[in-house]
């Protein structure tokens, strides 16, 4: 039987951890475990079948430091024969994020690089 990878169904967690957010108090493995839970009830899965749970989270450090999907995904009652693999994808969004104000800085000095 051939085997393929399938993504099923997303969610994500709501924005709202800053400084006075309304989840500044919630853990991050409890955000995820909700996102999780939501994304298998819409996919229609029995949790057994899932072969991985992949979580993309951003400063991954303190408290949500270590492997904080697979964290979630036993808060989101996932089997513990689920694997879960987390990916630091603050880097990627902070490399975009320094080239945009690089070019707005160069269009408002009248300098235009691509």
């Amino acid at each position: 039987m051939e085997r393929r990878a399938v993504i099923l169904a997303t969610a994500r967690t709501p924005i709202g951890k800053a400084l006075r957010g309304a989840f500044n108090d919630t853990q991050a493995q409890e955000l995820g475990g909700h996102a999780i839970r939501a994304a298998v009830e819409r996919a229609g899965v029995d949790p057994a079948e899932i072969g991985d749970v992949i979580m993309g989270a951003a400063m991954q450090v303190g408290s949500s430091g270590g492997n904080v999907a697979r964290q979630s995904l036993l808060r989101a009652g996932l089997p513990v024969s689920v694997p879960g693999m987390s990916i630091d994808i603050r880097a990627h969004g902070d490399c975009h994020g320094r080239q945009a104000n690089r070019r707005r800085r160069n269009v408002n000095r009248g300098r235009r690089r691509s």
